[in-house]
């Protein structure tokens, strides 16, 4: 009875080992992107640093009652060489929390140039002020902002008065304007062309698109977008939105610039896939700066800070080139703005 237990408990303990080695490894195959958009593996590996932590005090826990009991028996030996893999993991996800791109190949930063485009993404909960636009255009100089969970009437009030006064994507709605956290706002800045909308898929949540025509160079397409929080209730939409949103990325046929808030990490199923977009996070650094909550504990004394998560991405299609990115705190939001700037080859 003593060994059929002790076989059992080896296998549950190896299985737990090895679904992290998938999750940490191999993120981008098959069996990894389902597990990691499951319900409570989900929040979890949202927190890279946080993940780190407690695998290395599981991985010592395991490792030394292992090595003090094994005397008892093979079961200890095993429980034992768990702990030396898992904290080999932990050590891989502390250090490199950001996962290597599908293909293996690690971009480079592009040089500056006086072509390139500055994106920002920033989820203001609908808290966006004049005086806290006005300091992201006087710091930034932004070309293109992407406000999830921003309501129009609120974004006009900021704006006002700013180049971006008429930077819309997308003319004012002729029905009901949508409200809430489901609300999304993107302005681009007139400097880069002429703008008219364009399709994105549509949810419960709003998402823009528009197709920017610059003055001297080729159209591309600019898409901000926002899915519902992997919340209990709602990972089954948010695994739905997540796919739909990354698919519209890799599948339209003009350049394109894909911005948001996606409530997830580079580790999350559809965006650990990608074949044709390129993360701006994952060419500036394999470290995870994460942007939400700005608030937490000793937040301005630690810019990658172990309770953040690294949720607002800018993705890019192979026309363009990261240059480099930043993140910045915005008035009493709890994301910070994420600020990439990007270069077209």
């Amino acid at each position: 009875m003593r060994t059929a237990r002790t076989v059992i408990v080896q296998l549950v303990l190896w299985a737990l080992v090895a679904a992290c080695g998938l999750l940490i490894l191999f993120p981008h195959t098959a069996p990894a992107r389902w597990l990691s958009t499951r319900m409570g593996v989900a929040q979890v590996l949202a927190f890279p640093y946080l993940v780190a932590g407690a695998g290395l005090v599981f991985a010592l826990v395991l490792g030394i009652w292992g090595w003090m009991r094994r005397s008892a028996g093979w079961g200890c030996w095993s429980t034992a060489a768990a702990g030396c893999v898992a904290m080999v993991l932990a050590l891989i996800m502390g250090l490199s929390p950001v996962p290597a791109p599908r293909g293996g190949e690690q971009a480079r930063p592009a040089q500056p140039s006086p072509e390139s485009i500055t994106v920002v993404t920033f989820n203001s909960q609908n808290t966006l002020t004049a005086s806290g636009f006005g300091e992201l255009v006087d710091t930034i100089d932004p070309d293109i902002v992407v406000l999830p969970e921003a309501e129009r009437h609120r974004v006009k009030v900021a704006v006002a008065g700013t180049e971006f006064e008429d930077a819309f994507i997308d003319p004012d709605p002729a029905g009901p304007p949508v409200l809430g956290p489901a609300a999304t706002q993107v302005l681009v800045h007139p400097r880069l062309g002429t703008t008219r909308p364009a399709d994105v898929p549509s949810f419960e949540v709003e998402a823009k698109a528009g197709i920017v025509t610059p003055p001297a160079a080729g159209e591309f397409r600019v898409a901000g977008v926002h899915p519902v929080p992997p919340m209990p209730q709602l990972v089954p939409a948010w695994r739905e939105q997540t796919i739909a949103f990354m698919r519209y990325g890799e599948d339209v046929e003009e350049p394109v610039i894909l911005a948001g808030d996606f409530n997830a990490t580079l580790r999350h199923g559809p965006l650990a896939a990608r074949e044709r977009l390129t993360a701006a996070s994952e060419v500036c650094s394999r470290r995870a700066v994460g942007t939400w909550p700005a608030d937490a504990p000793v937040a301005n004394a630690w810019h990658l800070h172990p309770l953040r998560t690294p949720i607002d991405h800018v993705f890019v299609s192979g026309e363009f080139r990261v240059v480099d990115c930043d993140t910045m705190p915005i008035g009493q939001a709890d994301h910070l703005a994420f600020i990439a700037r990007i270069t077209r080859t």
